[in-house]
């Protein structure tokens, strides 16, 4: 703890009794005393559970959690940026890729994979697919406490709505959108591996297409006539046999 008159105090007795110069040496001080200050909290400005909200989002950039809603509860950003980087220490596993989902969706996760462990040559051939089914949370839902200005932001997008004035808000799971979702799915898994992902009962990944229809065939077009020979027109004129014009 730091004297109000840290600086001050370590003049000679001399230059203290004089007025002016002690205001002087104050104004350094006070200037002095705020750079301390900030030295004396960098190890807070960097712990996750007392730093700013700001500063949480930007220690999740350094672990690739880019997506992180500022909308969101402190006490859930701070959750979200913490168990990341315990994470990483399973990245690539069922493990991790287990604690990722949960921690996305809010909700629990199931995961099948058709890894094992098999005798020389037992191996099966197929490529390596994993199946993962998450019954997420909603992130609006009153199991969470929302704070109070967060809370008057949902109230007006609500009414925004019913008033048709912007279009109907993305689908979510957890607290990422459904396209950021599977894109962080599709990062956690090696490329090689296949996978099916479902959300309840409705499968998000592989999308369903719409079947393609069939074109009707048309018919070939001489290359080198193509108008037609009955259509073709002679620019400089209808010619005899023997070259003159008719």
């Amino acid at each position: 703890m730091r004297r109000d008159d840290w600086l001050l105090n370590q003049l000679p007795m001399g230059m203290i009794e004089d007025d002016f110069f002690a205001r002087f040496v104050g104004i350094f001080q006070n200037v002095s005393t705020t750079m301390l200050d900030g030295v004396d909290n960098l190890d807070n400005v960097v712990d996750v559970t007392v730093a700013p909200e700001p500063i949480v989002r930007w220690m999740g950039s350094w672990l690739g959690v880019g997506a992180i809603d500022s909308s969101l509860t402190h006490q859930l950003q701070r959750r979200i940026v913490r168990e990341c980087a315990k994470i990483l220490a399973w990245r690539g596993t069922k493990r991790g890729m287990k604690a990722l989902l949960q921690l996305m969706s809010l909700g629990p996760v199931t995961i099948e994979d058709s890894g094992g462990v098999y005798a020389e040559g037992a191996s099966p051939g197929s490529a390596p697919f994993v199946r993962m089914w998450v019954e997420p949370q909603d992130r609006w839902g009153p199991r969470r406490p929302v704070r109070r200005a967060h809370r008057r932001r949902l109230h007006r997008r609500r009414w925004l709505l019913r008033e048709r004035r912007i279009g109907a808000p993305r689908r979510s799971i957890g607290w990422v959108p459904e396209e950021d979702f599977v894109t962080l799915v599709q990062a956690e898994l090696p490329a090689h591996v296949t996978f099916e992902l479902f959300v309840g009962d409705r499968l998000v990944w592989p999308r369903e297409t719409a079947p393609v229809e069939p074109i009707d065939p048309v018919d070939p077009i001489d290359p080198v006539d193509p108008v037609g020979a009955d259509d073709a027109v002679d620019p400089v004129g209808a010619l005899d046999p023997e070259g003159v014009p008719a």
